[in-house]
């Protein structure tokens, strides 16, 4: 019964694919903008870093060296913020295949049910079923 379309699991299993879906992608696009960030704000302590070469002993150095903490406190902040969201992409990393082949195997498990050994019934619902509260 669970692989019959107008039953709310394929239903909820639908909705749960276009959530994850849409979020991964909005996800993906905050990656490549944190990752660009990054990569900016790198560029800019190399070039600071350059610069305090050049001035040499002067109250400017201290002011350089200032921006250097900021930015690489702000790195830090922006790595924490992408291992989130690879955390995030990699939790939710169903996709539509993967969807399509749960309904597929839930319309297989009806008719072959009855014909499976104790453990291949129990393979089967535990490839369903993923925890039970």
């Amino acid at each position: 019964m669970l692989a019959h379309s107008d039953l709310s699991l394929i239903t909820q299993l639908e909705k749960s694919r276009q959530f994850y879906t849409s979020n991964r992608e909005i996800y993906e696009n905050n990656f490549v903008e944190l990752q660009q960030e990054l990569a900016e704000n790198e560029k800019k302590i190399s070039s600071l870093v350059d610069s305090m070469i050049t001035v040499g002993e002067s109250s400017v150095k201290m002011h350089i060296s200032k921006r250097i903490e900021e930015l690489d406190a702000t790195n830090k902040s922006i790595r924490s913020r992408i291992a989130e969201l690879e955390e995030l992409t990699s939790a939710h990393s169903l996709d539509g295949l993967q969807f399509d082949l749960l309904r597929q195997l839930l319309a297989v498990f009806k008719n072959s049910i009855d014909d499976m050994t104790i453990e291949q019934k129990r393979a089967a619902i535990k490839t369903v079923v993923r925890k039970i509260v």
